[in-house]
C-alpha cells in the first residue's frame, strides 16, 4: 500500500489516508517489523486520523523480544485489541 514515504508512519508522505477514505475502509490490521518505531508510529496516526486499528500479535515484530513485548503490554492496547490471525488464508486472495 505504501511504497515510497518517509518518515515512521506508513501515512507519513502517503496517499494511504486518501486511499482508505475512497473505498470506505475504516478498520485497518497492522502487520510489520520495527513494531517500536514504524509500526508503533502507524497505529498513532491510524488512531489520529479516526480508523480502527487491530494489530495482529502474530505478524508483529521488533529488533528485540524485550522490545516487542513492551510495546505489546504497554503501547498496542491505547489504539485497539490486538489478535491473532490462527488461518490467513482466506484472506491472501482478497483485493479491494
Amino acid at each position: 500500500m505504501t511504497n515510497s514515504r518517509t518518515g515512521a508512519s506508513a501515512f507519513a508522505s502517503s496517499k494511504l489516508d486518501a486511499f482508505l477514505h475512497h473505498h470506505g475502509i475504516q478498520t485497518l490490521l497492522s502487520a510489520g517489523f520495527a513494531l517500536h518505531a514504524c509500526v508503533e508510529s502507524t497505529l498513532l496516526a491510524t488512531h489520529d486520523l479516526g480508523y480502527q486499528s487491530t494489530p495482529v500479535s502474530d505478524a508483529l515484530a521488533a529488533f528485540t523480544p524485550a522490545q516487542k513485548d513492551h510495546v505489546m503490554q504497554h503501547i498496542v492496547d491505547h489504539f485497539g485489541t490486538h489478535c491473532l490471525l490462527p488461518n490467513p488464508q482466506p484472506w491472501l486472495n482478497e483485493t479491494i
